[in-house]
């Protein structure tokens, strides 16, 4: 059998198990959703969903698709990166939603890499369960792009940590109970060597998480710590590497198969909606610029397969996952505009507007994009580490 033959067996696999086992209640809930939004749009406040949506991460989970990048011995599925492109192909293609979350697609694979083997079997099945929920707790109000320079302090108390300072732009925070934490745990020494990563609960005496509303409608968190206890055991891996834990998860961050799916779905809206009869016919210049938004897909396409190759690989995609997080974030701007010339005046409309193209998911998307090139390491910062591990040039 070649590989091509297996890939379509394989696909063929994954599209019988999505009609046998998606439940009618959650399919086509997506159809026209935000594809940034997670679980591919399910409303997971509405009551009549949530045993639809337990029955459909159980048998995920059960096949090892909840997690399909994860090792088996982990209750992931092992799958090289072309067999995750062709099930998150089938998940796209049957509407099927996907469950997107911290823990599954962060937060596991760093305890997975770096995490001690007592920590991963505590830590992990409770992420595939759903019972933990996660955040990360990262950036600080004088510390996002240069996250060297936090100043959150986890001192040492005989066998636990006490935790001050304040974490900002968390999304999640306010519904995790648990948070991935850098934190200062040696103030002597060098800025990248005295930092370590820590689990915190987030429903601990001290944790003070308070919302904030963005320009989608949504809400991010500020966290405060004051003298919160964590358990010694709770520190993932070394004390002390947690600064290179967090370049490694930062990376799986920034090239996640899952980002080419959003991009398609986003585009295949698109173009949808322009053979709709809700719009008048295109110009020559717009349906050019449609054609071209779907050639830069397809380049997003490839680079993600590359980055995750070398992650299949066990090689760290340190620039390269630079380069597709630049070009991801850069290209979602860029259809979001194509989509909002589409629809010319209807952009004021958003979700519940009868009027609103999409149910607004387009305007939604034009103002969320334009956080994405800030998230994770803003262009500039990408650009910088393009440079100089990527192109080996100085420090300027």
């Amino acid at each position: 059998m070649t590989a091509r033959d297996e890939l379509n067996q394989f696909r063929s696999e994954v599209a019988n198990f999505i009609e046998r086992e998606l439940p009618d209640s959650l399919r086509n809930v997506s159809t026209i959703r935000s594809a940034f939004e997670e679980d591919g749009g399910a409303d997971r406040t509405e009551p009549s969903l949530k045993e639809a949506r337990a029955r459909w991460r159980n048998a995920l989970r059960a096949r090892g698709w909840l997690a399909p990048a994860w090792p088996v011995k982990y209750g992931g599925g092992g799958l090289s990166p072309a067999h995750q492109f062709v099930l998150i192909d089938e998940f796209i293609n049957h509407d099927a939603p996907r469950f997107f979350d911290m823990g599954l697609g962060m937060i596991g694979p760093t305890i997975i890499s770096h995490g001690k083997e007592e920590q991963k079997q505590r830590m992990l099945p409770p992420i595939l369960s759903g019972e933990h929920e996660w955040c990360e707790l990262f950036s600080e109000p004088a510390a996002g792009s240069d996250l060297a320079g936090l100043q959150c302090r986890a001192a040492k108390d005989g066998d636990e940590y006490v935790v001050n300072g304040q974490k900002i732009w968390t999304t999640l925070a306010n519904r995790a109970n648990w948070g991935l934490l850098m934190a200062r745990t040696n103030p002597e020494a060098p800025r990248h060597l005295g930092i370590s990563m820590l689990r915190v609960n987030m429903r601990a005496p001290g944790v003070t998480v308070r919302r904030i509303q963005n320009l989608t409608d949504h809400e991010f968190n500020e966290v405060f710590f004051e003298d919160v206890r964590v358990p010694a055991n709770d520190v993932i891996g070394e004390e002390g590497r947690g600064f290179y834990y967090l370049m490694s998860l930062l990376d799986t961050e920034r090239s996640a198969v899952s980002q080419v799916a959003s991009i398609e779905r986003t585009l295949e809206s698109l173009l949808q909606l322009a053979q709709s009869p809700e719009l008048p016919p295109l110009s020559r210049a717009a349906r050019m610029e449609l054609a071209s938004r779907a050639i830069e897909v397809e380049v997003l396409r490839g680079l993600s397969q590359g980055v995750a190759e070398l992650q299949f690989a066990g090689k760290p995609p340190a620039h390269q996952a630079s380069v597709l997080k630049l070009y991801h974030t850069e290209l979602a701007q860029r259809i979001a505009a194509t989509g909002m010339k589409m629809i010319e005046t209807h952009g004021l409309l958003f979700r519940g507007d009868r009027h609103a193209p999409l149910d607004g998911m387009i305007a939604q998307q034009y103002l969320y994009a334009s956080t994405l090139t800030l998230q994770v390491g803003t262009s500039e910062i990408q650009r910088n580490i393009i440079a100089t591990r990527g192109l080996g040039l100085p420090r300027g």
